[in-house]
């Protein structure tokens, strides 16, 4: 197999790896990383939390309830019940999804 540019660089433990140039820092540990400025990071809100809450049930109950949709045709068109789990289920996606 060709290197294609990659260094062989042998470890402490006499693993042999082949390295982009563009990362042999990080790979022989002496990588300079900036300093983090922790001020720009996001911490998200309990109010976003809540927020993005209700709009995963949201989806969730939308998808659920297009993945069983199967199960109201087949009644209408066949009269094969509906297992009651799915019913309760499909409730409860309902209210979700409205949300």
């Amino acid at each position: 197999m060709e290197n294609q540019g990659f260094i062989e660089k042998t470890d402490s433990n006499g693993v042999v790896s082949m390295v982009n140039p563009n990362y042999i820092d990080a790979f022989e540990g002496t990588e300079i990383r900036p300093e983090v400025d922790l001020s720009t990071i996001y911490v998200p809100t309990e109010e976003d939390i809540a927020r993005d809450t209700l709009v995963m049930n949201s989806l969730n109950g939308k998808k659920y309830l297009a993945e069983t949709d199967w199960y109201v045709s087949r009644k209408v068109e066949t009269g094969v019940e509906i297992p009651s789990e799915v019913l309760t289920k499909r409730a409860q996606a309902r209210i979700d999804a409205s949300n």
